[in-house]
């Protein structure tokens, strides 16, 4: 899943232009797509547990 910028952030182009989301059961495969994912991006929140998941 991916969305663009909340309403409550401002919008610049390149910059803050969307988020991902991705599902699994598994820790690994999570993390191995956030390494794939992440490598050479600029990370706003680095991947960990949340109220609704727990990684």
């Amino acid at each position: 899943m991916a969305y663009d910028v909340p309403v409550r952030m401002a919008w610049e182009q390149g910059q803050n232009s969307f988020f991902v989301s991705v599902r699994s059961t598994s820790t690994d495969e999570i993390t191995s797509y956030w390494k794939g994912l992440s490598e050479g991006a600029t990370i706003v929140q680095d991947l960990a547990p949340a109220g609704w998941a727990p990684l």
